[in-house]
C-alpha cells in the first residue's frame, strides 16, 4: 500500500483475493511480466511499440493439474477458473499480439516460442 500510494507502480490489481502490480523498476529490454486484463489495458494505453502481448492457453484440466501440482488446493483452482473464465474473456483483452498454446509443449518449450516470436516483433516494430 505504502509503495501504490509512492505511485510506484505502472499498474496494480487485485486478483484472486491477492494484491498484484508492476513496478517501474521491472520494466526494461528483454523482460516479461505477466499482468491481468486489467494491467493489460494499462500497457496497451501507454503505446509502447516495444510492449509485445501474449496470450497463454490450456484447458481448465491443464490448469488445475498444474495448480495441484504447485501445492494449491482443489477449491482454490476451481474458484481460480471460475474467476478466469469471466476476467479473461475475449471483450476483456484489449490487445493480443501473440496466443501460445502451452497445452501440449514443456514450459521451456513456451518460453523459447515467446522469446522467438518476441524478437521477430521487436524487427517488425519502429
Amino acid at each position: 500500500e505504502t509503495l501504490k500510494k509512492q505511485d510506484a507502480f505502472v499498474e496494480t490489481t487485485f486478483y484472486n483475493q491477492f494484491h498484484y502490480g508492476t513496478s517501474f523498476k521491472e520494466l526494461g529490454d528483454h523482460k516479461v511480466v505477466t499482468v491481468d486484463p486489467n494491467g493489460l489495458k494499462v500497457f496497451v494505453g501507454l503505446h509502447n511499440p516495444h510492449y509485445i502481448t501474449f496470450f497463454i492457453e490450456a484447458n481448465k484440466v491443464t490448469r488445475i493439474n498444474r495448480m495441484l501440482i504447485r501445492g494449491q488446493d482443489l477449491h482454490f483452482a476451481k474458484q481460480r477458473i471460475a474467476w478466469d473464465r469471466v476476467s479473461f474473456l475475449p471483450e476483456n483483452l484489449s490487445r493480443i499480439d501473440h496466443v501460445i498454446d502451452n497445452e501440449t509443449v514443456t514450459i521451456e518449450e513456451a518460453a523459447d516460442k515467446i522469446y522467438a516470436l518476441y524478437q521477430e516483433s521487436l524487427k517488425k516494430k519502429p
